[in-house]
């Protein structure tokens, strides 16, 4: 499983796992977790963890982030 990647205003890379059901497949499916996914949720959680104790200004990244979604919402229609 491959997960999509938003690039933002400062060139940084962040995990999208909208649309992927991983925290869903973790609690009632776990044995269709594969490898793949574990790397995915990986990716989400260092992405938080970032967000939470990284030397950055989570706020405004989260801004960057939601522009960056909004953007590729306008793209998909």
């Amino acid at each position: 499983m491959k997960m999509k990647r938003l690039e933002i205003e400062d060139g940084s890379q962040w995990p999208d796992p909208h649309g992927l059901d991983l925290g869903w497949r973790c609690i009632h499916a776990p044995q269709d977790v594969g490898r793949g996914d574990l790397f995915c949720i990986e990716s989400v959680l260092a992405a938080y963890d970032q967000l939470l104790h990284g030397n950055i200004n989570a706020q405004k990244k989260l801004g960057m982030i939601r522009r960056a979604i909004k953007a590729t919402t306008k793209g998909e229609q």
